[in-house]
């Protein structure tokens, strides 16, 4: 389904096993849509380049990152991450 790094298994009330898959594609989406570029979020905004190369790759970054992102686009955390659950 989704090509990412941020995988974990979760057991649900039932037992039963899902995966739990992170995505950042909505942050692209926003960006675009604010006109903001990854070179932007460098220079204007002082974006580390370790948390923007994490972020492309789908690699774990920390709540705190999620919300000092949301502050800075000034949009909810749906515009920046989505949850995509999969049952095995």
């Amino acid at each position: 389904m989704c090509n990412t790094d941020i995988k974990s298994i979760i057991r649900v009330h039932d037992k039963k096993e899902v995966a739990v898959i992170f995505t950042y594609e909505p942050l692209w989406k926003t960006l675009n849509d604010k006109g903001i570029t990854q070179y932007e979020l460098i220079k204007t905004y002082h974006f580390s380049t370790g948390t923007l190369d994490a972020l492309r790759k789908n690699k774990s970054v920390t709540m705190n990152t999620l919300h000092d992102i949301c502050i800075m686009l000034d949009c909810p955390i749906e515009a920046v991450v989505k949850i995509i659950k999969e049952d095995n």
